[in-house]
């Protein structure tokens, strides 16, 4: 599926695919999220998996998730551990394990203050997506970790402790541009309204946002070692705005405690 892209997608999906491939482009772009409505809409299979253009696979990947869902029935979503990877693919470090989902299991805690998912590695059932809809596009950031705990508690889901796709990191992608302008943690907020009005099991909306006030000051002395003064002024600025002034003051003493630690 192109999202409007400027370049020729078509021809290489010709060329690799030799008729194997479905090609589908989008008469304007739809957003992110909005694009993976459409593959979602356009997919034929019982098992959909959507795989962004910058990740990639290991060989057994479909091999290994059709076989967990054989495993598990009563499972809408089956996850896998990811290798991140830098833009030339060389490995960055592996995404976590999330032990309550050792087993098929309703329990998203594990979610409740962090995404530990990454896309290519999340399959779900044509069956979820037709009973409890797609990706929520009033959300842009978090749209994926709101599906991942939607399917967790409305269908249970495992998770395999085996690395079987590789997530791209890069400057350039969403959550790159996203991270340097604060937009993802804007979006996290929209994200704690929804599971506060949803009244999901587990959400303490003011430890939630409580995290993202130490997030964005942690972002911003990253950015400013960078020397990306604005990135580190945006991250700033959410800090500012969204922490009281008490929230702040314990958020600065820790982390010059914690640098005074380290350098001791």
């Amino acid at each position: 599926v192109d999202n409007g892209s400027t370049d020729d997608p078509a021809q290489v999906v010709q060329e690799i695919g030799r008729g194997r491939v479905h090609f589908h482009r989008n008469a304007v772009n739809q957003g992110a999220v909005g694009n993976f409505n459409t593959c979602i809409a356009l997919s034929r299979g019982e098992l959909i998996h959507i795989l962004h253009g910058d990740d990639f696979l290991e060989p057994d990947f479909y091999d290994k998730f059709t076989e967990a869902f054989q495993l598990a029935p009563n499972c809408a979503a089956i996850f896998s551990r990811v290798f991140l990877v830098n833009e030339g693919g060389d490995l960055v470090t592996l995404s976590a394990f999330c032990k309550a989902l050792n087993e098929p299991s309703n329990d998203a805690h594990e979610f409740m203050l962090d995404n530990p998912l990454r896309a290519p590695g999340a399959a779900v059932r044509r069956s979820f997506y037709e009973r409890h809809g797609g990706f929520d596009t009033s959300l842009v950031h978090t749209a994926d970790w709101d599906l991942w705990v939607r399917a967790i508690t409305m269908g249970k889901a495992r998770m395999l402790n085996q690395a079987l796709a590789n997530y791209r990191m890069f400057g350039a992608n969403d959550t790159g541009r996203l991270t340097r302008s604060a937009g993802h943690l804007r979006d996290m907020l929209r994200l704690s309204d929804k599971w506060a009005a949803d009244g999901l099991t587990n959400f303490d909306p003011m430890v939630f946002n409580r995290s993202l006030v130490w997030r964005a000051f942690h972002e911003s002395q990253r950015f400013r070692k960078r020397g990306d003064r604005d990135a580190a002024q945006a991250n700033y600025q959410f800090f500012r705005e969204n922490g009281d002034f008490k929230q702040r003051w314990r958020t600065y003493v820790g982390f010059m405690l914690r640098r005074l630690l380290l350098e001791s």
